[in-house]
């Protein structure tokens, strides 16, 4: 269990500090900051303490201390203790309604205020970390709806590509998979009529000439360079732009996917280019076999 840490806010100098003094006396292993409820922008960004609001004479200051430690620190407090004065206990249902957490009648004994800081404090850790397993819980099942999500995207763009009969409709099923994923992606189609390289919503694709050029000479077919995730193939060469290199399991990930595409497209490519070609080579025997007849 982490040790205890205390942040003692009060107007009056001469209770912060007696009160600090009588807690490290009691355990000196703690740690006990105090500040005037003037400074408490000084613990903008800091946590992990107990903020202990001490020795106010009224409900309406307490209130006020708190509003400023929430609209000025940049950090939240899962626990709040306010030592009062026992008469201000009346005023409770305010003091909750404001953030309070523990409400402590004062005068109480330095060692019942260290036992009950110290509890406050172990309540405190165990919460965050019931906070932080279900904040890991969430991104786990959020990770998996992502993956059945991005599964059926996959598929249903796979069965749309075979079904394709030309390479204008595979370029517009490439950008639209893009889309769904949030992806940005380029799009290089290697021979064939329709060779070219396309960009998302038909914009001209000549700013991307130096990069396909220099990705074209590399042997390899799936490979990463800078913020790029790149498959290369003989038809075609699917390029990701702006790859989140800070999440290394979403690259990895997207990687994937981009096999998996372009395998699909590839393969989708080549059939087409036969078919182009098969074409081609009948309308060539039609033409011989006019030129023929003309001459018989």
């Amino acid at each position: 269990m982490a040790s205890l840490k205390l942040q003692l806010i009060s107007y009056s100098q001469d209770k912060r500090e007696s009160l600090a003094q009588a807690l490290l006396k009691l355990d000196d292993s703690i740690s006990v900051g105090t500040l005037s409820i003037d400074d408490i922008e000084s613990l903008a960004g800091e946590g992990g303490f107990l903020p202990v609001f001490i020795g106010y004479e009224d409900v309406e200051t307490v209130v006020e201390a708190l509003k400023t430690l929430s609209d000025k620190v940049a950090c939240s407090y899962s626990s709040v203790a306010v030592v009062v004065d026992a008469n201000l206990l009346t005023g409770q249902d305010r003091l909750l309604e404001a953030g309070v957490t523990w409400i402590i009648p004062e005068p109480t004994a330095p060692r019942q205020l260290l036992n009950t800081f110290k509890e406050i404090f172990e309540l405190k850790a165990e919460a965050a970390g019931l906070e932080s397993q279900l904040q890991m819980a969430n991104q786990i099942a959020f990770d998996a709806m992502t993956s059945c999500s991005e599964v059926g995207q996959i598929l249903t763009f796979t069965e749309e590509i075979l079904s394709c009969d030309n390479a204008g409709t595979v370029v517009e099923k490439i950008f639209v998979l893009g889309e769904q994923l949030q992806l940005n992606l380029r799009f290089k189609i290697e021979k064939g009529k329709d060779a070219g390289i396309y960009c998302p919503d038909g914009r001209d694709g000549s700013n991307d000439e130096n990069l396909f050029e220099k990705l074209t000479k590399s042997e390899h077919r799936l490979f990463s360079v800078d913020d790029l995730s790149v498959y290369l193939q003989e038809y075609c060469t699917i390029v990701i732009k702006d790859m989140p290199a800070s999440d290394e399991k979403r690259c990895g990930v997207l990687r994937d996917l981009l096999g998996h595409i372009g395998k699909t497209v590839e393969s989708k490519l080549v059939s087409l280019h036969a078919q182009e070609l098969l074409n081609n080579e009948t309308l060539l025997a039609m033409d011989a076999l006019r030129q023929i007849q003309k001459t018989e």
